[in-house]
Order: C-alpha cells, then sequence, then structure tokens
C-alpha cells in the first residue's frame, strides 16, 4: 500500500513537472520573439533601439582606399606673384668649404601658403 501511494506521488510530481516545462517553453518563446523586435518591425519607438550600430550600406571594396595608380593627381598652382621672396643662398660648399663666388642656380622652388591671424574686430555701441 505504501508503494501505491508512493507511485501516486511521484506521477503527480511528474505531471507537475512536465506541466512547469511546458510554462517554460511557452515564456522562453515568447521572449525570443521579442528580443527579435526592434523599431523597423514593431510599434517601438526608435529611441528604444540602445546603441546598436546599423549594419553598414557600403558594399565593401576589392580595391585600395584613396587615388589609383595611374589616376592624375591634382596640385595647388604656384602663385605667380608672391607677397614674399626668400633666397637661401650658400655661401660655402658643404662638400668641401670652398667659397661660393658668381651666380648661383635655382635647385628647388616651394611655396607656402600661410592664412594670416584673424583680426579682432570691435565695435562698440
Amino acid at each position: 500500500m505504501v508503494e501505491t501511494e508512493d507511485i501516486a506521488e511521484l506521477k503527480a510530481l511528474q505531471s507537475q513537472a512536465l506541466a512547469r516545462i511546458e510554462q517554460l517553453e511557452a515564456e522562453n518563446a515568447d521572449l525570443r520573439r521579442r528580443l527579435q523586435m526592434n523599431p523597423a518591425n514593431s510599434h517601438k519607438p526608435p529611441s528604444s533601439q540602445g546603441y546598436t550600430q546599423k549594419p553598414a550600406l557600403l558594399k565593401p571594396t576589392t580595391g585600395k582606399v584613396g587615388g589609383q595608380p595611374g589616376h592624375p593627381g591634382t596640385t595647388l598652382d604656384v602663385a605667380q606673384t608672391p607677397d614674399r621672396l626668400l633666397r637661401h643662398q650658400a655661401s660655402h660648399c658643404p662638400q668641401c668649404g670652398q667659397a661660393l663666388l658668381g651666380e648661383g642656380q635655382v635647385m628647388t622652388r616651394r611655396q607656402v601658403f600661410d592664412l594670416p591671424p584673424p583680426r579682432l574686430l570691435i565695435t562698440e555701441h
């Protein structure tokens, strides 16, 4: 008689456990469905999306970034009348130290474009 009571008690526990498993599986399925929701496919506001980044719309390319080989470049045009002209002339030869006399020749030339510092305009009323 004790065995039949134990068997009945175990069957009751088993049915309770199965009911609890079904309840948890339903809750799990609901939570998984809610995790898939975002502002694009539900009534949720965009502010609830969080800080996740949207995937990039650009497709990855196989080429390198920037100007490609053979591409004609563009540079700043040389000013014909610069505001200041600085000549850097050597007085002695850097190798032998002998004085350089006579007219020299231009080896390199470059221009630097600087913006003047802004001037403060004060108006009194």
